[in-house]
């Protein structure tokens, strides 16, 4: 079903397509579509969010003594690797995503929501309180990094893994941006 929807958003465009039009191309019946999804939205969404719940187990699974900076760019990179034969699969529904100017939206919205998570387990690294604004600048200005680079990944070929592009804007967050100035 979720193939089926994605598929419908990649021909028709997002706004074209209606929970009855995925219902039917699917097989199903609506009541069934809401029984996995509580709307099209959530199709798309789906998987970023696993993603970010994947990023956050990353960067908990990561050793403790390990560096909070280092830590959080080592969890991006873990959950960002798209093995060559699910590149195209990850690319349409980024690229549905992105066509969509309201979901692109929400998408973004929610990303920002998982920043304090991510936050709460720099502080907790970082031996401060979550009071301590540092441990959420870094994770919003890596996360900023990360969701930009993949913007760019989509943008382009998608033949390459995303990870790289990551992994540079990490590195120039990290070298500072002081560097573009030099």
């Amino acid at each position: 079903m979720e193939r089926t929807a994605v598929d419908l958003f990649v021909d028709r465009g997002f706004a074209e397509v209606s929970v009855d039009d995925v219902s039917a191309a699917a097989g199903i019946s609506q009541r069934t579509f809401f029984r996995y999804f509580g709307s099209k939205d959530d199709v798309l969404l789906g998987y970023r969010r696993r993603l970010d719940q994947r990023l956050l187990e990353a960067l908990q699974a990561r050793p403790i003594d390990e560096k909070p900076v280092a830590a959080l760019r080592r969890a991006f990179l873990d959950t960002s690797h798209v093995p060559p034969g699910d590149r195209e699969a990850v690319l349409v529904r980024a690229r549905a995503v992105a066509s969509a100017p309201a979901l692109l939206a929400r998408s973004r919205g929610e990303q920002m929501g998982e920043i304090d998570a991510l936050a709460t387990e720099l502080a907790s690294r970082m031996r401060t309180g979550i009071g301590d604004n540092r441990a959420r600048l870094v994770a919003a200005v890596m996360s900023a990094a990360a969701v930009t680079a993949w913007d760019i990944w989509v943008e382009g070929t998608g033949l390459d893994d995303p990870a790289t592009h990551i992994a540079a804007a990490l590195d120039l967050v990290e070298r500072g941006l002081g560097d573009l100035d030099r």
